[in-house]
């Protein structure tokens, strides 16, 4: 079963653990979801790690605490997720922001991980 993989967010924790695991396992992202402020950030280490193909896309800081997407967020993210064929998300952010993005997939049939 093929697996396109999400991974929202690039804190310590998700270096540790995630980046770590796909870099032994020789798994590429698919897409890192994170915010705007740390976008430049995300490339530079994407880059470094030999993550090159992941895509990078980003949410405005200003909606790190939403409960849901907002809806142009939610359409974008969802035209992408259908474009590379998303089949698993995992979320590793801090807690406040775990909702939005349970229900994004939930709603569109995505596996997804709340760490």
């Amino acid at each position: 079963m093929k697996k396109n993989i999400i991974l929202v967010g690039l804190g310590p924790h998700s270096k540790r653990i995630y980046m770590n695991y796909f870099k032994k396992h020789n798994i590429q992202p698919k897409i890192l979801i994170d915010l705007k402020s740390n976008e430049e950030y995300a490339k530079k280490y994407l880059i470094e790690n030999g993550f090159d193909d992941t895509l990078v896309w980003t949410l405005e800081d200003k909606y790190r605490d939403y409960e849901e997407l907002p809806e142009k967020k939610y359409k974008e993210l969802k035209n992408i997720c259908d474009k590379f064929e998303i089949t698993h998300i995992i979320s590793s952010t801090e807690p406040k922001a775990h909702n939005m993005y349970l229900k994004f997939a939930l709603e569109n049939n995505i596996n997804i991980l709340s760490d």
